[in-house]
């Protein structure tokens, strides 16, 4: 057979939603062995409890299984951190400074091809969940899903990783310590839903709202 007809029995293939939540769970999965392999390799095991360093195995598990919903409801958590990251990331790459400074480890503590993990798990996880699911319409359970996993990260940030780790910036607001005020740490799950899941899931809405007209308009 020729490479064409590869190629065109793998776009076939490709046009199933099934089967791309396959590759890109597979590719999660990939991207997790890589993030443990990097921190076993530096014996720092304590940055797995932050969203970035273990859910590409949960974005890889709920694509495997066909759990949009659990997709949907990691990215309300983590969208917005993630996007500010990337920011920060871009601001120093190219203007030499950063904005949040939230991501100096990644040029003063990290060399050779380690670098390439966090920029991955940053810059890519969320935005290729999103991706792939803006056309599935966010139900609203979606939030309680997003709750549920936001006390679940809390009391496991609070049991295991240490304090001046600022794991998930449950302790100190990230980037802005100074506004952090007594009682935040307690509160952090409600805020973060307040704050951070609310807006992402109005975002993944208006995303789809696009999406459904777009759709209606180019019907004839």
């Amino acid at each position: 057979m020729r490479p064409d007809s590869y190629m065109l029995k793998l776009k076939d293939w490709l046009r199933s939603h099934h089967n791309r939540d396959r590759v890109l769970g597979f590719l999660f999965i990939v991207l997790q062995v890589a993030v443990i392999y990097a921190n076993f390799e530096a014996d720092r095991f304590d940055v797995l409890f932050w969203f970035c360093n273990h859910t590409p195995l949960l974005f890889g598990i709920a694509l495997l299984t066909r759990k949009h919903d659990a997709v949907k409801a990691l990215i309300n958590v983590g969208f917005i951190a993630q996007f500010l990251w990337t920011i920060d990331f871009a601001a120093k790459l190219l203007f030499n400074t950063y904005v949040f400074n939230v991501t100096r480890y990644v040029f003063e503590d990290i060399h050779g091809l380690y670098v390439l993990i966090p920029i991955l798990i940053h810059v890519a996880s969320t935005n290729l969940a999103l991706l792939h699911t803006y056309k599935i319409k966010p139900r609203k359970k979606v939030l309680f899903y997003s709750f549920l996993y936001l006390l679940f990260l809390h009391g496991a940030t609070v049991t295991y990783a240490a304090q001046d780790a600022n794991v998930n910036c449950v302790w100190q607001i990230c980037g802005l310590p100074q506004y952090t005020w007594e009682g935040y740490a307690a509160f952090w799950p409600a805020i973060i839903f307040l704050v951070v899941v609310i807006p992402t899931f109005a975002f993944q809405q208006a995303l789809y709202n696009l999406h459904r007209k777009h759709l209606n308009s180019a019907r004839p």
